[in-house]
């Protein structure tokens, strides 16, 4: 009888993965809550990713000696410009292209980050299909008045009082952030302001 097989490590395509993939921790520090535990950073990610950033690096002429991933670098720029409260947590959200991330982190906290599968993209396309324009002047129309033209001004009310609520993408992401959230207040026992 042969004895039971691991998929993980005789499997090609499993050490494929593993050979594409770059792995990195950081020691941040001694636990305060549990006396002999240290908290750890651990970051992944693909070698075509990082090849593909430090390439454009140095197209540009610079010698990257550490790259950050992004909601790491958003934090670091965001405690050199502005001091970390003692108490309570910052929260920050990046609108990037395609995707959002939301930051949550405060001294002595636990860092929560999530990526929101809601970008820039995503509001310059309701833009569009609601107001029947170009993409191009509905990225004009988003960066002039905001989130705001997004949402629905002054619609026409419904003469029989019934009908179906449409969701915009704005409100997909403000219940993302909710959700979110309540996530991160969950998971931070010790908080008890939000700032």
């Amino acid at each position: 009888r042969r004895p039971p097989r691991s998929t993980l490590s005789s499997s090609s395509a499993a050490s494929d993965v593993y050979k594409r993939q770059v792995i990195d921790y950081q020691i941040l520090g001694s636990n305060d809550k549990e006396v002999d535990k240290i908290d750890v950073g651990l970051v992944a990610c693909t070698k075509g990713v990082l090849n593909s950033h430090i390439d454009l690096l140095k197209e540009s002429g610079l010698k990257p000696g550490v790259i950050d991933v992004d909601p790491i670098a958003i934090t670091n720029a965001f405690t050199f410009l502005k001091d970390m409260p003692s108490d309570g947590l910052a929260v920050l959200l990046d609108i990037g292209a395609l995707s959002s991330s939301l930051i949550v982190w405060g001294s002595g906290q636990q860092y929560f980050t999530r990526e929101l599968p809601i970008g820039g993209h995503q509001f310059v396309q309701e833009i569009v299909k609601k107001n029947n324009i170009s993409y191009t002047e509905a990225q004009d129309l988003l960066y002039k008045e905001g989130v705001s033209s997004v949402v629905k001004k002054g619609e026409e009310e419904n003469t029989t009082g019934l009908g179906v609520a449409e969701r915009s993408v704005y409100d997909n992401l403000i219940e993302d952030l909710r959700r979110s959230l309540r996530f991160s207040m969950a998971t931070q026992a010790s908080c008890t302001q939000l700032r």
